[in-house]
């Protein structure tokens, strides 16, 4: 199983991605959400909402990053979690209504908000993203044994144990955080109509605590992965700003940043744009249409989304052209200068 998830993980990757977008970006009822500052402030407050959409951007950033690159199965295990906490955190809010077991399943695994195939694209999407985890989990298990290990060896240097004591501080006050939030949801349920016992909102609240702790090492981990690639590249590029007489254009260094940025910001908008308005789209042609729900309007997100990741292609090759002519352009004033 191992074997066959490697040699096809792109593909399971982008299934999974694929899966992901209906449940990510379907709100219900465009009714329910009457203005932009509602809907953004909706997202905001409840994590079912904007932990699956952080699931999707990871997922989004690690189907284009190199399988090799060192993020990119951090990228996946940061995705996994960031799914299964806001599948914990939509059962939450199920249990809560005190409604049965049997009505939770239905509404979060089987059909949200009268639409199946966004609960059963979910349940897909969950399945095949557990898998690509299971095999990534192991590099960043490694990498946090070996962190670990040099920590230990490392003690007496202060800057060492200044940033073990960050990394402590930072775990504790989540943990501290997440467990005075369940005590106050354990406290004020009752008064809020929730019939069940409190030992249940401990259970969820022990859960998400896991998720959520299991998330900051996983970014404290990526962090002291990399940080020596980083500090080397930082001071790489602070020895050319050190450079008084201007023999050496930086451009060429700074130009490779500013892509960076420009490509990874582009690709967050359209990650999150293109499905959301795809979905959007979605709930305007069936909510319009008295004939109910049929195949076209199913057909409508599939279409709406790859026309979406077209024109992203379209404006990621366009900076990619703008930018090679500019580094060009130095680059022949460099050779000239070298002339002289």
């Amino acid at each position: 199983m191992s074997k066959f998830i490697k040699k096809n993980e792109r593909a399971l990757l982008g299934a999974s991605l694929f899966s992901l977008a209906p449940y990510a970006f379907y709100f219900g009822k465009m009714s329910d959400w009457a203005t932009f500052s509602s809907a953004i402030t909706q997202i905001r407050t409840y994590a079912f909402y904007w932990m699956p959409i952080a699931a999707y951007l990871l997922l989004f950033f690690a189907y284009f990053v190199k399988r090799a690159a060192k993020w990119h199965d951090y990228f996946i295990v940061t995705a996994w979690l960031f799914f299964v906490g806001g599948i914990v955190n939509l059962v939450n809010a199920w249990h809560m209504t005190g409604r049965a077991a049997q009505t939770i399943l239905r509404n979060v695994f089987i059909q949200i908000s009268g639409n199946w195939p966004v609960g059963i694209f979910m349940s897909l999407s969950l399945i095949l993203l557990t898998g690509l985890a299971l095999n990534a989990v192991s590099t960043v298990a490694e990498d946090l044994e070996e962190i670990w290990s040099d920590f230990i060896k490392s003690l007496k240097n202060p800057l060492v144990l200044l940033m073990g004591a960050t990394s402590l501080i930072l775990v504790g006050s989540l943990m501290f955080w997440q467990i005075h939030r369940t005590r106050e949801l354990a406290t004020t349920a009752a008064g809020m109509g929730y019939k069940g016992g409190a030992y249940s909102i401990w259970i969820y609240g022990t859960l998400v605590l896991i998720i959520y702790t299991l998330m900051v090492l996983t970014g404290i981990t990526f962090f002291f992965a990399t940080v020596d690639n980083w500090w080397r590249e930082f001071m790489r590029f602070s020895r050319q700003l050190r450079d008084f007489r201007l023999k050496k254009y930086i451009y060429r260094t700074l130009s490779g940043y500013i892509y960076t940025v420009t490509y990874l910001g582009v690709v967050a908008f359209a990650a999150v744009a293109v499905p959301a308005y795809t979905m959007a789209g979605f709930e305007i042609s069936r909510s319009g249409d008295s004939s109910g729900v049929h195949l076209l309007h199913w057909l409508f997100i599939p279409g709406a989304l790859l026309l979406g990741w077209i024109v992203t292609y379209v404006v990621l090759l366009a900076v990619r052209i703008v930018v090679e002519t500019t580094v060009a352009l130095v680059h022949v004033a460099q050779n000239t200068s070298k002339l002289r």
